[in-house]
């Protein structure tokens, strides 16, 4: 009960979770990203959390419905890239499935950013997409984890495809995440704690340390160090 009162103070009235107050800050643009970064680590904390539990029918469930867009002209909020991401991290921790989601095209435009398009396919299952994840994505973690410490959002994005990517049912997927993240662990400056609370916080210009997403990743860290691997196959 009272993790649910604390994470209410972060979510608006569509079950949608933001990284600062909803009654301070409104909405910001990633709070499919958000919620899914909550659901996630609260689903590798507690091995028995029921993310469903969170949202209004058919805001997450169909995003196109929704009241986020890919055209920020539209007359909804802008639905990016990292929301897109968001979205198959909450799916396949829901249902262990991402079929319904979009890999290349989103409201009739073409998403062509070649890392996206091989993390989409991996969560579908793609052999191919994960030969070229193994090949390719160390480049890419390596470009985001030597940023300046302050440059913390690519860093957040690669822990949540990688976690995500740690728990896919399929063997080789799962075992492809588990050697990525041993290789961000290898480069990156700062703990994955201290990254995400610079995320959350703005580099600690606001004092919102107490997020329930923030609190699940300081559970789920070891020696302040490494994700501590718990999650058993339900």
């Amino acid at each position: 009960m009272g993790d649910n009162m604390e994470i209410n103070e972060y979510m608006d009235e569509n079950g949608l979770i933001h990284n600062l107050p909803f009654q301070l800050a409104g909405k910001s643009e990633n709070g499919p990203l958000f919620t899914a970064t909550y659901v996630l680590f609260k689903l590798l904390e507690n091995n028995a959390y029921n993310p469903l539990i969170l949202f209004t029918p058919g805001v997450v469930q169909d995003p196109v419905s929704s009241a986020y867009h890919a055209d920020p002209s539209t007359n909804g909020m802008h639905f990016s890239h990292d929301n897109m991401t968001g979205m198959y991290i909450w799916k396949y921790c829901s249902f262990f499935t991402v079929a319904s989601l979009p890999t290349f095209k989103w409201n009739n435009k073409l998403w062509l950013h070649p890392r996206d398009v091989i993390f989409y396919s991996m969560m579908k299952g793609s052999i191919i997409a994960s030969l070229l994840g193994l090949l390719l994505f160390p480049f890419m973690i390596a470009y985001s984890m030597r940023k300046p410490n302050e440059d913390t959002s690519g860093k957040c994005l690669w822990l949540l495809r990688l976690l995500t990517l740690m728990i896919h049912r399929n063997t080789i997927q799962a075992s492809v995440g588990h050697l990525l993240y041993r290789f961000a662990n290898l480069l990156r400056r700062e703990s994955w704690l201290t990254i995400f609370t610079r995320y959350y916080t703005y580099n600690f210009k606001w004092s919102n340390f107490e997020h329930p997403t923030l609190q699940a990743l300081h559970n789920i860290t070891l020696l302040d160090n490494e994700i501590e691997y718990r999650y058993e196959e339900r």
